[in-house]
């Protein structure tokens, strides 16, 4: 029997907070954990690390409504005190929104993510978007590829449209490229738009 409990914690991150990095994030629930006096799985070596992780990173400056957390923990404890203890030691911005515990050894694999930009698109950019059978971009370490096999949907909604992206061990698309996409290149146009991921999608098992 393994002496670890799985845990998979959901949660929003919205306001000032969504400016952190990543690496920032970690060190919030880091703390957060400490502070909570919970029992977290430890990394081995010379300075020991809670162990969890956050299996879908979230730009900086892209709000999150629904994204994913995982831990283990020494000690079983039940889903709703593991979050009423938590929820007290994170920062303003960030929401707990529910946890449940796992089978010992899942791990969360994401399938897909779903944005919604908010704000005004040059007409017909939706429609023009979907129809595209490739959509080049260009990274900064010199790479040219198609991001298009990774678009699943792209749709207007009420105040601008949602779109939604595989994941998969070949990469995905990031949101920033889907945009200006969807803003024919038009690398000034983004800046007036707001983007929130409302989902982060696991594959099975969970």
């Amino acid at each position: 029997m393994s002496s670890f409990w799985r845990y998979r914690i959901r949660f929003s991150k919205r306001g000032t907070v969504r400016f952190i990095s990543h690496r920032d994030l970690m060190g919030v629930f880091a703390r957060a954990f400490r502070r909570a006096g919970l029992p977290v799985r430890m990394s081995q070596g010379f300075n020991p690390r809670p162990r969890f992780s956050l299996p879908a990173p979230l730009a900086v400056g892209i709000e999150g409504l629904d994204e994913v957390l995982e831990l283990d923990l020494a000690k079983s404890a039940p889903p709703q005190e593991l979050v009423a203890r938590l929820a007290k030691e994170l920062p303003e911005g960030i929401e707990l929104t529910g946890a449940e515990q796992l089978e010992p050894g899942v791990k969360a694999r994401v399938e897909s993510v779903r944005y919604r930009v908010h704000g005004e698109l040059p007409l017909g950019a939706v429609e023009r978007c979907a129809a595209r059978e490739e959509l080049r971009v260009s990274r900064r370490d010199g790479r040219k590829l198609d991001v298009r096999p990774y678009l699943q949907r792209v749709a207007t909604c009420a105040g601008g449209c949602e779109f939604e992206t595989r994941v998969t061990g070949q990469g995905t698309a990031r949101p920033a490229e889907i945009v200006a996409a969807l803003c024919d290149g038009d690398a000034e146009l983004p800046r007036h738009l707001s983007l929130a991921r409302t989902a982060v999608n696991l594959r099975g098992p969970q």
